[in-house]
């Protein structure tokens, strides 16, 4: 018998393979992008372009240290059960859609201001001093946010914040 070599389906057959392959693979890339934007670890934590360290309120000088909570759970927990909070620090809640979130001081142990901000990081609302008394009350923003701070209790006092102004992230 001869041997004729390898035998190589029509090319038609090829091209549609190949199609069909680079299909799979482009599906298989966005599942590995949305699954690992999505699931690191945190439940329903919000990807970033970057995590930022500091922002400050359209002065350079009011400037604060971030500690960001992206997850159901750690947006949940805010500074719930900490003995205080350090001065020029705060938490940035990133939220994963806007919405209407509020904020309630379930365990807390000391008051602080809290600052609701658009997509934009625009300033929309804020409460001075919400104490831990008024738990079980929830404290909602009148429109749609994207963030919220938890700061130190005269933090907007002590730098004249005012809704309208903007965060900027570092």
């Amino acid at each position: 018998m001869l041997d004729k070599g390898p035998v190589f389906p029509p090319k038609r057959r090829v091209r549609r393979l190949q199609a069909l392959v680079g299909t799979v693979l482009v599906v298989l890339a966005a599942i590995l992008f949305i699954v690992s934007r999505y699931s690191a670890g945190e439940g329903d934590a919000i990807a970033l372009d970057f995590i930022p360290k500091t922002a400050y309120f359209e002065r350079p000088d009011t400037l604060i240290e971030l500690e960001v909570a992206t997850s159901t759970e750690a947006r949940t927990r805010g500074l719930s059960g900490r003995e205080k909070l350090a001065e020029n620090k705060a938490l940035l809640m990133v939220f994963p859609e806007d919405g209407a979130y509020g904020i309630w001081m379930k365990d807390m142990l000391f008051s602080i201001d809290v600052l609701w901000l658009d997509s934009k990081g625009r300033i929309t609302d804020f409460v001075e001093r919400m104490a831990p008394e008024t738990y079980p009350l929830s404290f909602v923003p009148s429109g749609k946010v994207r963030y919220v701070i938890e700061a130190s209790a005269g933090f907007v006092a002590e730098h004249g914040i005012a809704a309208g102004d903007v965060v900027v992230f570092e």
